[in-house]
């Protein structure tokens, strides 16, 4: 029972980690129950001392990679300043699941464990999430200045409760998936099925209403491997147990008529914001004003206006027709920027990196970007051509591990390679933030406990003989 608790507190504190990216503060409350429980495994000296040796065996390339990242922070002359403690904090929070790891999964049961139980926090959050991102897109109470609070959580526009939508969004997308995951493979485990798939659905729309292009990009792949499910021949070669047939095509009709509603929303509510305001107290300026930037970033993905806004406030509309800008305009000009600084790097830097001091340069060039958005170029600024051979070659060992083990890890592979669009235009280091980070070492410590299976059966079967 112990142990079954333990899996599922470390679940808790692996979701809450990544939640921090979607609510803010969550940081905080994080780091102190993670250090006390880490803490807390030392009481037992000896399984302790053993657990950080796995750790260090098992998690050898990934260590390799943290180590990386530590001499760049403390090579840089101001390592402690801005976005390099960020760095720190996450390096600090990705040792501590590696040695957590290490002391509480011990067989391919208690790694499925971690992952049911991760699961179910991740549509959990995702709904709270959800609702708080609601609340947040319509609403400015009299009680609230939003001045005061956009200035201290960065909130802009949209349904996103943080400053980076986009790892708002990567949170909810997660939690999607997931959702769908369990409703497909295990309908009996949820009593409230129709409830659950509209949570679903509003999981869906809040994701639209944080104004991420990147979540649409994504969402579309997702309903592409919706549809790849209703051929037999597909599930049959990623799942173990056969998918319900029944609430997928559930799932996709409810998407059908939420996606009716979500054009229709866009478009025509501006109509009738200010009966709105009246009749629900919602605040019908701020609710334009998010409607109008949403509908002009999907337009952008759409390279079209797909979406017209019809609004009584010529402004609102002048706004909207405003000519489209591409989604990899503003991309470019900063990987240009960071191609450009790594030129003109020494030898010695271009192998082994010039730490975060991009950074400064981005921020006298840009006035507002701190790197080039761009993972593998970041990497490559930061460790040089050692540190990103080094990196592309774990990243595609941790991918092969995922594709040999479909069956069992196929939804865990499929959330990764989300994470890592994400990723790729977001992150700064080897393993960014969000639930990136612990996909990328999953699987690791899934081989290893098929290696010390693998060894433990053929040691009873020479005993037993």
């Amino acid at each position: 029972m112990k142990n079954i608790n333990s899996i599922s507190l470390l679940a808790f504190f692996i979701v809450l980690y990544v939640a921090r990216n979607a609510i803010p503060y969550v940081a905080y409350p994080l780091m102190v129950l993670l250090f006390t429980f880490t803490l807390f495994q030392f009481v037992n000296f000896k399984n302790a001392k053993q657990a950080l040796g796995k750790s260090i065996r098992m998690f050898f390339p990934v260590i390799l990679l943290i180590i990386i990242e530590l001499i760049a922070l403390f090579c840089t002359v101001f390592p402690f300043h801005g976005r390099s403690l960020d760095i720190l904090k996450d390096i600090f929070c990705i040792t501590t699941f590696l040695f957590l790891l290490s002391c509480h999964i011990h067989s391919k049961d208690d790694f499925m464990q971690l992952i049911e139980k991760i699961s179910k926090y991740f549509i959990f959050f995702a709904i709270i999430v959800s609702l708080l991102g609601l609340w947040k897109f319509f609403y400015s109470p009299d009680f609230i200045s939003y001045k005061t609070v956009d200035g201290i959580r960065g909130f802009k526009w949209g349904a996103s409760l943080v400053a980076d939508y986009n790892f708002f969004s990567l949170f909810l997308l997660n939690g999607l998936i997931f959702g769908l995951y369990t409703i497909l493979n295990s309908p009996e485990k949820i009593k409230y099925k129709t409830l659950f798939l509209l949570a679903l659905q509003l999981i869906i729309f809040i994701g639209f209403l944080s104004g991420s292009r990147r979540y649409i990009f994504c969402l579309g792949f997702f309903f592409i491997a919706c549809l790849l499910l209703l051929i037999p021949f597909l599930y049959k070669k990623i799942f173990s147990n056969k998918i319900s047939y029944k609430y997928l095509l559930i799932f996709l009709s409810f998407s059908v008529f939420n996606f009716g509603i979500i054009y229709s929303f866009l478009s025509y509510f501006p109509l009738v914001s200010q009966k709105a305001e009246k009749l629900l107290c919602i605040d019908a300026h701020k609710t334009d004003l998010n409607i109008v930037t949403v509908a002009k970033r999907i337009n952008s993905v759409a390279s079209c206006h797909f979406i017209k806004v019809h609004s009584a406030n010529k402004q609102i509309n002048d706004i909207v027709d405003t000519e489209l800008v591409s989604v990899t305009a503003s991309r470019q000009d900063l990987w240009d920027l960071g191609k450009k600084i790594y030129a003109e790097y020494s030898i010695s830097q271009k192998i082994f990196g010039n730490g975060f001091s991009f950074f400064n340069t981005f921020k006298q060039e840009t006035e507002r970007f701190l790197y080039p958005h761009h993972l593998f170029l970041s990497v490559l600024l930061f460790s040089g051509i050692l540190g990103l051979t080094l990196y592309i070659a774990i990243l595609l060992w941790s991918s092969i591990i995922y594709l040999f083990h479909l069956k069992k890890l196929g939804v865990l592979c499929f959330i990764f390679a989300i994470n890592f669009i994400f990723a790729f235009f977001s992150f700064t280091d080897f393993f960014g933030a969000s639930f990136y980070a612990l996909l990328f070492i999953l699987p690791i410590l899934y081989r290893n406990l098929l290696i010390n299976e693998k060894k433990h059966n053929i040691v009873q079967n020479i005993t037993k003989n």
